[in-house]
């Protein structure tokens, strides 16, 4: 597709979601989801939807697609923008930086994945996204230190 036709789409999508983390035993996890047909690992989001607001959609999402029930958004990482080709829009994506706590079990899920894991934010598998790849990595310092400082994220578990 050529750049006019991308410029001149007016089709606008706005998405939210989380790099979901928590402390296991001094450990930074960060939670990771993938349909198991695929090698690759994904961020829990998707789609704002009509009146909600963009940590509202974002811990929807999380619920929805990974079945954590119990978060709390920390603070906004990360914006991107791109242009879906498959949907012919383009696509606002917000990542927040959300915690919970070292028991939070990954209930049943409601989406197109099959697999919900908690992986060290040192050791990252293969990612579908390179924004989600770059939005952990990036930030993983910020991440680390922002966890080992704030007391209120050590005692949640």
């Amino acid at each position: 597709m050529n750049e006019e036709i991308k410029e001149d789409s007016i089709k606008e999508a706005v998405s939210a979601g989380g790099v979901v983390i928590r402390d296991n035993l001094g450990v930074i996890e960060v939670l990771l989801l993938r349909d198991n047909r695929f090698e690759a690992w994904t961020l829990p989001k998707g789609h704002v939807e009509k009146g909600e607001t963009l940590e509202q959609g974002a811990l929807r999402e999380i619920k929805e697609e990974a079945g954590v029930t119990n978060a709390s958004i920390l603070f906004e990482l990360d914006t991107f923008r791109r242009y879906v080709e498959k949907s012919q829009e383009w696509k606002t994506i917000h990542y927040f930086l959300m915690s919970t706590s070292h028991d939070q079990p990954l209930g049943k899920y409601d989406s197109e994945h099959t697999e919900a894991r908690w992986f060290p934010i040192l050791k990252l598998p293969k990612m579908y996204l390179s924004e989600q790849e770059k939005v952990i990595v990036e930030n993983r310092d910020k991440i680390i230190n922002f966890i080992r400082k704030e007391p209120s994220f050590m005692d949640e578990g």
